[in-house]
């Protein structure tokens, strides 16, 4: 006969802690089934010597001084905000307001869509610069402080894979999260991103936590989980919202997948209750406390900051140029798919491996779903499509970093389980063997070029070199410059001039205040008509003819390189070409060819030399010079108005040579772009039209 019980409390309790048993007991097994995987030493010991180890990395190459050019704009943006909190300055409300709101070196205002950014994290260094006078090392700071971040996202991350598949599965995430080249990479870069991915993966591994236990809890897990949501919201508010919606669905998740929490929860209406206090507890604190980093918060309350943040990121234009598959486009007019091509081509193919295995076994099991593998899968798929059916594009997924919280702990938990498939202690082995032999080429590729981690690409793109931009090639840049100052610049007496292209190595220059340097503003299209001593040169944004034919040129005293191959150069520049350009340019075409003559010699791949070479010898009278050259130049990487010139003077040319044909095809060419109806370069078409017309 069944039990009687005095009450029907009595009866509960007694239920319950049967459950709680029987729940115990099942974790026992799953525990015991993860040891048995691998002949592993005590798993939980290994992880903490894995994250120490890691942790050591992390410190010291956070110690080089690694950056973005929106370090600055940020690093402004974290010191206005100090001076709201701590002065009352409301500058940072409103920048429009403020055209003096400028960074040192730069004439463009800081952008009024930055009072949308929290500044949880460059409020940290802000602190720093003015309290501990550290303004002179402003970018080791930012750079050591996003290495810490980065390490909190790679050690929660870690413990994720702890809560799907125990000790094991924690060090495993480890390992791939370390060994994914581009996300060690971005550590070290990526001072929004790489915060607000900790702050997911912290939230993340509070949720699960909180999960295991509800309706019970433990106050350290509701305390992580309030801290991950405030650091995500701190920094993206729209990320730190999304992290709470994970929070939301997982708890109906719950009750849907999970029949023994279930049943806890509605056991009773008190029980309930608790549960819905815990997490109303959780996502309002948390954003309250991430909401208290935005200045702009304080003056318009929260419901309005929330559909402002909203509003930005579905209406912002961003469409700057891009290399993307071989060509030199800009980002809107590659297809949607941007953002999902990026994951396949960027993240190793063991990974995904890893990710295919999980799915084997859940088909195999899918009569008993397991609740926090389905939970970690929608919070990986989520913001993926999410990101996707937007219209603004990245490429690259740097903004959605914080999904690899999540990835990485699916491929470590199928790997995991593929290896509980095997029974033979031998195979167990062998398997493990082939897993190790799969991630080597990526592990030895990392180490090769770990200082630019963030170009890596998988087996799937083929040779990556001429197909994208690789990595952040104006940290690239910076290197280049640093190494200048060290053998080439030493002499403190002169001032040397140095072009680069990004904002990178001037904002360096200027926070060293580094007097023997002037920074001068080109990229290699300007690269032969400026004058300079240095020039600091990268492959971004250059088209495929340009990668393939000039870069690097001749001149290079330094590269950064990967695989090998350069990136970015410094380069001793050749005196002749600016001076040639510039003779040319005051109608001294004898004197300026015979500059660029030398200038020619040294390098003759400068493409930069080709039009003004043309343009001189047509005023010389060397015809057949001048259609060689303006050729050449047309169809490398011409403006429009440089097009216009060209035709115009290859059909003058022809003109000169009395080739009737050759000249009417370039002029009428001509005339046909010259849609803005240039007067200085009408008269001249008409007049050689006239003459090539009435000799035909």
């Amino acid at each position: 006969m069944a039990k009687k019980y005095k009450s029907s409390k009595t009866r509960v309790v007694v239920e319950r802690e049967r459950e709680r048993e029987r729940e115990r007991e099942r974790e026992r097994e799953l525990v015991h089934s993860c040891h048995q995987s691998y002949c592993w030493p005590n798993a939980k010991i290994l992880f903490l010597a894995l994250a120490i180890i890691i942790f050591v990395i992390y410190i010291l190459q956070g110690a080089q001084g690694n950056a973005t050019g929106d370090s600055f704009w940020d690093g402004a943006h974290g010191k206005y905000a100090l001076k709201y909190y701590t002065e009352g300055d409301t500058t940072i409300l409103d920048y429009g307001k403020h055209p003096d709101a400028v960074i040192p070196g730069m004439t463009s205002n800081i952008g009024s869509h930055m009072r949308l950014y929290g500044v949880g994290f460059d409020i940290i260094p802000a602190i720093l610069i003015k309290y501990c006078n550290l303004a002179f090392y402003e970018i080791e700071i930012r750079s050591f402080l996003c290495a810490l971040f980065g390490f909190l996202f790679l050690f929660f991350t870690g413990l994720i894979g702890k809560r799907l598949y125990g000790w094991k599965a924690g060090c495993l995430t480890l390992i791939v999260t370390f060994f994914t080249p581009i996300v060690f990479g971005w550590s070290f870069h990526f001072q929004k991103d790489i915060p607000v991915a900790a702050g997911v993966a912290i939230a993340l591994y509070g949720f699960l936590s909180i999960f295991e236990k509800l309706p019970d809890f433990k106050i350290r897990h509701i305390i992580v989980a309030i801290l991950g949501i405030a650091l995500a919201v701190s920094v993206r508010l729209s990320v730190g919202l999304i992290v709470i919606f994970y929070y939301v669905v997982g708890c109906f998740m719950l009750i849907v997948f999970n029949k023994n929490s279930r049943t806890k929860i509605f056991s009773s209406s008190m029980l309930f209750l608790k549960s819905i206090a815990i997490s109303v507890t959780v996502c309002i604190f948390g954003l309250l406390l991430g909401l208290c980093f935005y200045p702009y918060f304080f003056e318009i309350g929260p419901v309005k900051i929330i559909t402002e943040t909203f509003t930005l990121a579905n209406d912002f234009f961003h469409n700057p140029p891009a290399f993307w598959n071989g060509k030199f486009c800009r980002l809107m007019d590659i297809p949607q798919s941007v953002d999902i091509i990026s994951y396949l081509i960027t993240i190793p193919l063991w990974v995904f491996l890893g990710i295919i295995l999980l799915g084997i076994n859940g088909l195999k099991n899918i009569k008993k779903p397991n609740f926090k593998i389905l939970f970690t899968v929608f919070t990986f798929l989520f913001p993926v499509l999410y990101v996707y059916f937007q219209e603004t594009r990245f490429i690259g997924w740097g903004h959605t970093l914080f999904v690899y919280a999540s990835i990485a702990p699916l491929a470590a938990s199928g790997l995991i389980t593929a290896g509980g498939w095997i029974k033979s202690r031998w195979y167990k082995i062998s398997f493990s063997i082939i897993v190790f032999i799969c991630m080597l080429p990526t592990i030895l590729w990392q180490i090769k070029n770990y200082n630019n981690a963030s170009a890596y690409y998988n087996v799937l793109t083929g040779n990556p070199y001429y197909k994208y931009d690789l990595g952040f090639t104006e940290e690239a840049e910076l290197r280049c410059l640093k190494w200048l100052l060290k053998y080439e610049m030493t002499d403190t007496g002169r001032v040397y001039k140095v072009m680069c292209k990004n904002i990178l190595s001037k904002q360096y220059a200027i926070s060293k205040k580094i007097k023997h340097v002037e920074i001068i503003e080109g990229g290699i299209r300007a690269f032969a008509s400026i004058d300079c001593d240095y020039a600091l040169c990268s492959m971004t944004f250059a088209p495929l003819n340009v990668r393939k034919e000039w870069f690097p040129p001749n001149g290079v005293v330094y590269s950064e390189k990967v695989d090998g191959k350069p990136i970015a150069v410094a380069i001793k520049k050749c005196p002749s070409d600016a001076l040639g350009i510039r003779l040319i340019w005051q109608q001294d075409y004898i004197k300026g060819l015979h500059e660029l003559e030398k200038s020619y010699a040294f390098d003759p791949r400068n493409f930069g030399l080709w039009y003004h070479m043309g343009i001189g010898y047509y005023h010389i009278g060397q015809y057949q010079k001048a259609i060689e050259f303006l050729a050449k130049y047309y169809g490398f990487w011409s403006q429009p108005d440089e097009q216009l010139y060209c035709l115009t003077y290859i059909g003058a040319s022809y003109v000169g040579l009395k080739e009737w044909n050759n000249a009417i095809d370039m002029l009428q060419r001509a005339s046909a772009i010259n849609t803005s109806n240039k007067q200085n370069i009408l008269p001249f078409i008409q007049y050689n039209m006239q003459i090539a017309m009435s000799n035909k």
